[in-house]
């Protein structure tokens, strides 16, 4: 009963070279919700949400008929123009906000260095004015390395729990090394929502 013999697949637009979901939530009216990023060139992928019907089918009436929205941080446009952004976690607010967290390039070691990045979104899906600058944050985990990504997000606390790592890039600025550490952050939203946060 779900999608085409139990699977589902989306081409969104045509436009994207490659769609890689890396999350999934379902909400309590049963429809699954869906994130990761997308590519739009070599040097370019953005975040993407998407929402399904509880039967597989893309649901339209969520972005305006689109089903799906795109959310770029574009941090390195002006230097290697490296513009990847790539979500790895997905949240559901109980007020129907929907939070997105990964890593953003930054334009530091030679293209290779990224930002922990998190977006939120207000139920029509535009970027929520009241978070971050404008619905976007994005920091380092650790200052003296240029590398740093979310790989989980949690509601805990006042807040968001977000969970990644801080690498350190090779001499040549154009690898991964070892040199790493655990990255461990929280956006506090206390002041926002004094009622705290209902599972979805």
């Amino acid at each position: 009963t779900f999608g085409n013999t139990g699977r589902a697949s989306f081409d969104f637009r045509g436009q994207q070279l490659l769609t890689l979901l890396t999350a999934v939530q379902v909400d309590r009216a049963g429809r699954i919700w869906v994130a990761g990023y997308t590519q739009f060139s070599e040097t370019d992928t953005d975040f993407i949400v998407a929402r399904l019907r509880p039967d597989g089918s893309l649901d339209t009436a969520f972005c305006n008929g689109a089903g799906y929205k795109t959310v770029p941080f574009d941090l390195d446009s002006a230097t290697t123009r490296k513009r990847s952004d790539q979500a790895w976690g997905l949240l559901l607010q109980s007020d129907g906000r929907i939070v997105l967290t990964g890593s953003a390039s930054n334009g530091e070691a030679n293209g290779y260095g990224s930002d922990f990045a998190a977006a939120r979104l207000m139920p029509d899906c535009s970027l929520d004015p009241s978070f971050g600058n404008s619905g976007k944050l994005h920091a380092h985990f650790a200052g003296s390395m240029p590398v740093s990504s979310v790989l989980d997000a949690h509601f805990g606390g006042s807040g968001i729990v977000l969970a990644g790592y801080a690498a350190n890039v090779d001499a040549d600025h154009n690898n991964y090394v070892g040199d790493g550490q655990f990255g461990v952050a929280m956006i506090r939203l206390d002041l926002l929502f004094t009622d705290g946060f209902d599972a979805p």
